[in-house]
């Protein structure tokens, strides 16, 4: 067995396999969402609500999805969006650029571009752990495409359009930090990953947490660098509680509460358990960690038909998108900075799985993680590297095994219902 595995290392290396195949699957892959981005046209609520910032209102001027009902919160006769303002602001140049030609801008158009800074900031932050520049590709290949954000980067709905956008965010936060570590910046970034979703933005915690242990500055310039790093959060969340106030009267009403849900069990779990209960942690838990793919039937009969199997809309656990995250068990995490990346993606996570939302419904993958991805990926490429100083043939192909399930997974979610 051991002289077939040294066999197989050998041939990979000998002809660049390795190098080849991952520079041909990314291709492909950045080609197949291109193309999705550009004819996907549904569910444009970011571009439409930009549109009405333009004309200087804050609810919707035209029906944003398929329906009025889609996810929108109605208030005193009009129509808003609960999600972050952010990405609609993102959107203002191209959508008043589109206006002067009588055209509309898509969110798919804007999102080519964010999936392609996703992939090489990702590419840079590997490079900054040490990797190699093909070790670093498999990195940004495996953030891509071989975890649940491959079920975002290829459709720009809205829901998704915001998730790209706060992973974005997240890793350009992680990217500073390893480089110049300009906190200003830092906060800057986190700041706008609040405006886009309120749970992203708890990626701070990791960055206050480092600066009081972790830094080794005199307590004078620790202070400086958390009021550098927390006053553009305050700026943001003064913000966005006026933009509150301005919807919906209240300040801490962002429109969740009544907002429309089309989901008849999400509805249900809402109005009966709340928005956040303990009540939602098994379900919440079960989807994150256990949940697989559903099997396909003929009609009421208990044999298989094609595609044998589906995604679940409601969620399915990372080990299924991502079956190396099995890893994380093998690695050891003694330093402080993992054990306070560990803190804070415990934080958020157990806030998500409090929520009524399940994993983000309808979703390939457990989405609402995408809120702490760019951390936990960060502490997996960083104590992998502790522990190996490259990446392994056997990640490596793990890796590329977990992209095509995922791409097969999202094909049928994509055109088989």
């Amino acid at each position: 067995m051991s002289l077939i595995t040294s066999k197989i290392k050998n041939l990979w290396t000998k002809y660049s396999v390795s190098r080849n195949l991952i520079i041909i699957l990314f291709i492909i892959f950045l080609a197949i969402s291109i193309a999705t981005n550009i004819t996907i046209k549904g569910e444009q609520h970011f571009s439409f609500l930009a549109k009405s910032f333009l004309h200087g209102r804050l609810y919707f001027l035209e029906m944003p999805g398929f329906s009025w009902s889609d996810d929108t919160t109605l208030y005193h006769g009009h129509y808003y969006w609960p999600l972050g303002p952010f990405p609609a602001v993102v959107l203002l140049p191209f959508v008043f650029l589109s206006n002067i030609f009588n055209l509309f801008f898509y969110q798919g158009f804007l999102q080519i571009i964010l999936v392609l800074f996703i992939a090489f900031i990702c590419f840079k932050i590997a490079q900054r752990l040490n990797y190699t520049k093909n070790d670093s590709w498999y990195w940004a290949f495996a953030f891509c495409f071989a975890t649940m954000l491959i079920g975002v980067i290829f459709i720009p709905w809205s829901w998704y359009f915001a998730q790209v956008i706060a992973v974005l965010l997240g890793l350009l936060s992680v990217y500073e930090y390893l480089g110049k570590k300009r906190y200003w910046l830092i906060g800057i970034f986190l700041a706008l990953m609040l405006a886009t979703r309120l749970t992203a933005g708890l990626n701070i915690i990791f960055f206050i947490l480092e600066i009081i242990f972790i830094s080794r500055k005199e307590k004078k310039q620790k202070i400086k660098n958390l009021i550098s790093l927390l006053m553009p959060l305050i700026i943001a969340s003064f913000l966005l509680i006026t933009y509150n106030y301005l919807r919906f009267d209240n300040i801490l009403e962002g429109g969740y509460k009544n907002q429309y849900v089309l989901s008849p069990l999400l509805l249900k779990a809402r109005d009966y358990k709340g928005i956040l209960s303990l009540e939602h942690l098994p379900t919440n838990v079960y989807y994150f960690f256990l949940s697989g793919p559903q099997l396909v039937y003929q009609g009421s009969s208990p044999t298989f038909q094609l595609p044998f199997i589906k995604p679940n809309p409601y969620g399915m656990s990372i080990f299924v998108t991502s079956p190396y995250f099995l890893y994380f068990f093998f690695l050891k995490y003694r330093d402080r900075l993992s054990k306070i990346l560990i803190i804070n993606i415990s934080i958020i996570a157990a806030l998500l799985f409090l929520y009524y939302g399940g994993a983000g419904y309808v979703t390939m993958g457990y989405r609402y993680a995408l809120d702490f991805l760019p951390l936990l990926f960060w502490i997996l490429m960083k104590n992998y590297f502790e522990k190996n100083q490259e990446l392994k043939t056997g990640m490596k192909i793990a890796i590329i095994l977990s992209a095509l399930f995922n791409f097969y997974l999202l094909l049928i979610f994509l055109f088989y219902r």
